[in-house]
């Protein structure tokens, strides 16, 4: 209905007032719609790159069985060390994306200082990990879309004195 009423509007208002400046709403508009398009045709593309990630994952788990099946025992797993050199990574989930950056933080931000001031009671020497996206060809358009999230939660754990520290993850255009 919203889209239906939304169209009627803008058609009347083209039709009837166009040389009184009905045109600059089509130009608005259709700038907007091109823009909206080029942001998710974007952002597929760079979907699919970083599907190139999960990849990854499939080489390191086939490797990991492939050495597990050539041992005759698993070696002893490291004592705990609680005063230990801790890194801690934000992620999404175990996957390609998820080895190399925290692009999910958006869903952990509210929470990643109380997360991390909790991995800090546990383990104090703890320095945390995000990731940033390199892209070949930098753009201003890229650093609007990608990159800023990581940038915000180094503030916030900066702020609180906890240690953390941006990986660059290369992307590689097709």
């Amino acid at each position: 209905m919203g889209l239906i009423l939304t169209v009627f509007i803008l058609a009347s208002m083209v039709t009837l007032k166009f040389f009184e400046g009905g045109w600059i709403t089509l130009v608005i508009t259709g700038a907007l719609i091109g823009l909206a398009v080029l942001t998710r045709r974007h952002y597929a593309h760079t979907g699919r790159l970083l599907g190139r990630l999960d990849d990854l994952v499939v080489r390191a788990e086939s490797y990991s069985e492939n050495a597990a099946a050539k041992r005759k025992e698993d070696p002893p797993a490291p004592a705990f060390d609680r005063e230990g050199k801790t890194a801690v990574l934000f992620v999404s989930g175990f996957n390609g994306t998820g080895l190399h950056t925290l692009l999910n933080v958006v869903r952990l931000f509210g929470e990643a200082t109380k997360i991390a001031r909790s991995v800090l009671e546990r383990t104090p020497n703890a320095v945390f990990f995000g990731g940033q996206l390199i892209f070949p060809q930098d753009s201003i358009f890229l650093r609007l879309l990608h990159n800023q999230i990581v940038f915000a939660v180094q503030k916030r754990l900066y702020r609180e004195g906890i240690p953390f520290v941006i990986l660059p993850i290369r992307v590689d255009m097709e």
